[in-house]
This record gives structure tokens, sequence and C-alpha cells, in this order.
């Protein structure tokens, strides 16, 4: 997603929060949110809101440059 972004692009991950319930993947297979914000951060993007969205899942948006 990096090279296909131009400059002050940004990238929007929406998650399942990593807590057990019945709905959503395994939880071995989901991220904690800060795990999430590592792997963006370290694809080269800036952090700029991590958040919350409702009980079973949170948003991440990371921004080029």
């Amino acid at each position: 997603s990096w090279r296909m972004l131009k400059e002050g692009g940004k990238i929007v991950d929406l998650d399942w929060k990593s807590v057990n319930m019945i709905h959503g993947p395994p939880l071995w297979k989901r991220l904690t949110e800060e795990d999430a914000e590592k792997l963006i951060s370290d694809a080269g993007f800036t952090v700029t809101l991590t958040k919350g969205c409702g009980k079973q899942h949170y948003i991440i948006v990371g921004k080029k440059g």
C-alpha cells in the first residue's frame, strides 16, 4: 500500500478487537491495537488515529509522509 499511495495519502485499518467473542475470526488470528499500530508504523506510515469503534472493532488511520 505504501507504493500505491501518493504523499499525504491515508491507509485505514478497521479490525476486530483482540478479545474473545462469538463473532469474527478466531482470537489467535486477531491483532491487538498496539501490534497493528506497530505494523503500520514499521511500513513507513505515521499513525494519526487509533480509536475504538464499538464493542467489537477498532480503527487505525496511518498517513504517508
